[in-house]
């Protein structure tokens, strides 16, 4: 779960969002949702959010109220490929012994094709 997209605004009274929210949710959590969802499939779920949080104008603030609206027309869903899920099961299937193996793997076909870091350190690869 987490913000696609937000857009925030600071002032004396305090703080408002706006942000595309996602989840990952398995279909069978969705049954009540009346998409027809698949209960052994995974969904991208995403839908907006808008929160108000209220502060008092003391030296030191103090939080006197919060607001999220949720737009229920904003919902929409998507199917993931079953790749692109990772789940308990996954992890049990790839172990860090074997992320680190793949890691490995792509850092020396990299070096042999001359693609390196300028400092000679592999980063986010």
């Amino acid at each position: 779960m987490g913000a696609r997209t937000m857009n925030m605004c600071v002032g004396d009274f305090g703080v408002t969002t706006e942000a595309v929210w996602t989840h990952v949710v398995p279909g069978i959590c969705l049954e009540d949702h009346g998409i027809g969802a698949d209960p052994g499939a995974h969904y991208l779920m995403t839908h907006h959010l808008f929160q108000i949080f209220t502060y008092t104008k003391d030296a030191r603030p103090k939080l006197i109220a919060e607001r999220i609206y949720d737009d229920p027309e904003s919902y929409s869903y998507e199917k993931l490929d079953p790749a692109d899920v990772v789940t308990p099961r996954w992890r049990e299937n790839n172990s860090r012994r074997s992320w680190h193996g793949q890691r490995s793997i792509r850092l020396e076909r990299q070096r042999q094709a001359g693609i390196a870091a300028a400092d000679g350190v592999h980063r986010n690869i």
